[in-house]
């Protein structure tokens, strides 16, 4: 994989991750946080599973999510929830779980109301920092989390991930992981 994908797709993963709050430095959560809602998207496969994963709206069409939550997009042909909307959606970028657990998607903007196609989440210019404060944002809600060092990782994922966030309860640690590759 090349690394302007494993980077880029290591600064989209956190790009709603990785809102600094630092100014704010609290750990509840804000009304403002909500305002965020808007970029978090649901994955859904077909045939549909137990669960929904999620994913982060970057604007022009385009949606990062963990690829373990896609799985292999010919096989599972994945469909974006988004602002009430059931967009089939196709794989631009496939990462797997084993290297870079990230998948860019690309649904048509077209079909999306007015207010989302004008939306655009920035990506984030630098790396996270251990302890950073971060919010979590899925359809249902949001929560404020921390960056965990490496060192809180076991060792065999420590090479596998630079980064990731306390779980605030979504099961979203892996989908907001950043690799190392």
């Amino acid at each position: 994989m090349h690394v302007h994908f494993a980077r880029g797709f290591y600064m989209a993963a956190v790009a709603l991750a990785a809102v600094a709050l630092a100014a704010l430095g609290v750990a509840y959560a804000d009304p403002a946080d909500d305002s965020l809602r808007i970029y978090a998207v649901n994955i859904v496969q077909d045939p549909p599973q137990s669960w929904t994963g999620y994913g982060v709206y970057l604007g022009k069409g385009l949606i990062i999510t963990a690829a373990h939550v896609v799985g292999r997009a010919a096989r599972t042909n994945p469909s974006v929830r988004i602002s009430g909307l059931d967009l089939p959606a196709r794989a631009i970028k496939e990462g797997s779980f084993e290297r870079v657990d990230l998948t860019l998607l690309s649904i048509d903007e077209q079909r999306l109301p007015i207010h989302l196609r004008m939306r655009r989440m920035p990506i984030c210019e630098k790396p996270p920092w251990p302890g950073e404060p971060v919010i979590v944002a899925v359809p249902e809600d949001t929560a404020r989390s921390r960056i965990m060092p490496p060192q809180l990782l076991p060792p065999d994922m420590r090479m596998r991930f630079s980064t990731v966030i306390r779980d605030p309860g979504y099961s979203m640690l892996e989908v907001n992981a950043c690799s190392a590759s």
